[in-house]
């Protein structure tokens, strides 16, 4: 897609802008494809790994590879970042697909794109509007 649009900028069937604002729509659709989030069938899958997880170090332990303390602790990390993961989801549904870390993530990998040269600051402002717009 992005060959085929350089190609009509190129003969000056749309403009550079056109090419950019079909990208981001593209993206935009993609995005939404993919964020759509069922949390119950996630939350099982999380519930399975955890039950999982626990078996496997409980061999772990009856084997003698790991002590019990390091299995404990394992295990409480692993779930902790599981539920972690979870709870982020959870944030990114409730806010239609967009949490205040992708903008702000954003926010940052464009002002680091203004800082070497790639793109303006209009540039910048433009897109930060379009994920605004986006929302809407």
């Amino acid at each position: 897609a992005v060959e085929k649009m350089t190609e009509m900028v190129a003969t000056g069937e749309i403009t550079r802008d056109q090419m950019q604002q079909r990208l981001d729509r593209m993206k935009q659709a993609g995005m939404k494809k993919t964020e759509d989030i069922d949390l119950k069938a996630l939350k099982a899958r999380i519930e399975e790994r955890v039950l999982a997880m626990g078996v496997d170090l409980r061999k772990q332990v009856a084997a003698g590879k790991i002590s019990e303390a390091d299995a404990k602790a394992r295990f409480e990390e692993g779930e902790k970042k599981m539920w972690m993961r979870y709870r982020a989801a959870e944030e990114k549904s409730a806010a239609g697909g967009k949490s205040k870390t992708d903008y702000d993530a954003a926010v940052k990998k464009m002002t680091e794109m203004v800082e070497s040269g790639k793109i303006t600051r209009e540039q910048m402002q433009q897109r930060l509007e379009r994920m605004k717009h986006a929302d809407d």
